[in-house]
């Protein structure tokens, strides 16, 4: 199950990564996604000293200390939040950002009250770009090669 938090935590800081790269240079995505990565290479020295990077030695996410634990939840949906929260958003941070809130969600790693937040997000989405946004939705997020539009620009 460590193994598990340390891949989360890895394919969350990737994911922070490239819509930073994907964003524009100074907008509100770029930079909450920096710093959201930042934050979160503190939360996990602060919660396990001995781990100078993120290796499979992490504790079960569910195991983490309440506040870490909040913290993180509290700071990791907030960049891909930001990201997909315009319609004009550039295609491949809009899929990023999408799998990565599944990713969480499916982890249990989002706050009760965000879901409200993922809700609209996903209904600005469903609204404004409805084809392409059923296409990634109902299509695992882990293969987009498979869509028959190019979702990637």
């Amino acid at each position: 199950m460590s193994s598990d938090t340390a891949s989360l935590l890895r394919a969350i800081e990737a994911d922070l990564l490239t819509i930073a790269i994907e964003a524009k240079k100074g907008s509100a995505i770029k930079e909450s996604a920096e710093r959201c990565s930042s934050d979160i290479r503190a939360l996990v020295a602060k919660a396990v000293p001995s781990v100078a990077t993120l290796s499979t030695t992490l504790p079960p996410i569910s195991a983490l200390p309440p506040d870490i634990l909040s913290s993180l939840k509290a700071q990791w949906l907030q960049p891909f939040l930001i990201a997909s929260n315009h319609v004009d958003a550039p295609r491949k941070v809009l899929i990023v950002s999408l799998g990565a809130i599944q990713r969480l969600i499916s982890a249990g790693g989002i706050l009760l009250c965000d879901y409200q937040s993922i809700s609209r997000v996903l209904e600005i989405q469903v609204r404004f770009l409805y084809p392409f946004t059923i296409l990634l939705l109902a299509t695992p997020l882990t293969n987009y090669s498979t869509l028959p539009i190019s979702p990637l620009g």
